[in-house]
């Protein structure tokens, strides 16, 4: 049966007459049922921003519709909203669960919102190493029936540590030595032709994720004797930069 309105008619079985012309007695029951369509599974409204512009532009590309969302620790993770549409009738609302199952309910009191706060212990700037999934779906009521529920989407949060503060590796340097925390210099003299030394950092500072990029250069001199904070000089996975790679020679 599709979606619709039915109707289903039951009648009892001819009762015995005494006269053989007669055609006897007979009884019917007539029942009305309705089959409501399952709602649409919903989606979020794209309010988080850069970093949820590239994954909701995309969901259609993600499996099954999921949605995954990546921060690094101490971000702000934005409140997620269902998106509703225009015309949406009343009894729609919807539910947000702790599993795939739909049987662990995050907040009965929720209808549309669910604070990121709610999610993570009371903060919406979680810290550490934090994997969160959730799911969240669309529920129709009526006065007389117990409604019907879309399919759950699912929803994953990444939460990565910030790396270490990077430590150069002075060990065997002639050329490099500290100026104070976090500073480093690597002196040579003009007049002759020196060689310059790589700079090595240790590697042992993160644990946390085993890919890492040892190198982002991205601080140098625009020229005026300030520091360019925006002049990305090359990225490396390798924990030893050649300065030639900078200077040129």
């Amino acid at each position: 049966m599709g979606v619709g309105l039915w109707q289903i008619r039951a009648s009892s079985i001819t009762s015995e007459d005494p006269i053989p012309s007669s055609p006897g007695c007979t009884n019917d029951d007539i029942i009305n049922f309705e089959i409501q369509p399952q709602p649409t599974i919903p989606i979020l409204v794209d309010n988080i921003g850069t970093v949820g512009d590239d994954i909701f532009d995309g969901i259609g590309q993600l499996a099954a519709g999921e949605y995954t969302l990546e921060y690094c620790s101490g971000e702000t993770v934005a409140d997620f909203v269902i998106n509703t549409p225009a015309g949406t009738y009343d009894g729609v609302t919807y539910k947000w669960y702790n599993d795939a199952g739909g049987l662990s309910v995050i907040d009965a009191d929720l209808n549309n919102t669910l604070s990121a706060s709610d999610l993570f212990g009371g903060t919406n700037a979680p810290t550490g190493r934090i994997s969160r999934t959730f799911y969240f779906s669309t529920f129709t009521d009526t006065n007389l029936f117990d409604g019907c529920e879309s399919t759950l989407r699912k929803v994953t949060i990444e939460i990565y540590p910030s790396p270490n503060t990077p430590v150069v590796n002075l060990a065997g340097t002639a050329a490099g030595s500290s100026a104070g925390t976090n500073d480093y210099v690597f002196e040579y003299c003009a007049t002759t032709t020196a060689t310059l030394e790589n700079i090595v950092l240790n590697t042992t500072l993160d644990t946390d994720e085993p890919a890492e990029t040892y190198l982002s250069p991205s601080y140098g001199d625009d020229g005026a004797g300030s520091i360019d904070l925006g002049n990305l000089l090359f990225t490396s996975t390798n924990n030893s930069f050649d300065p030639t790679l900078v200077t040129g020679s």
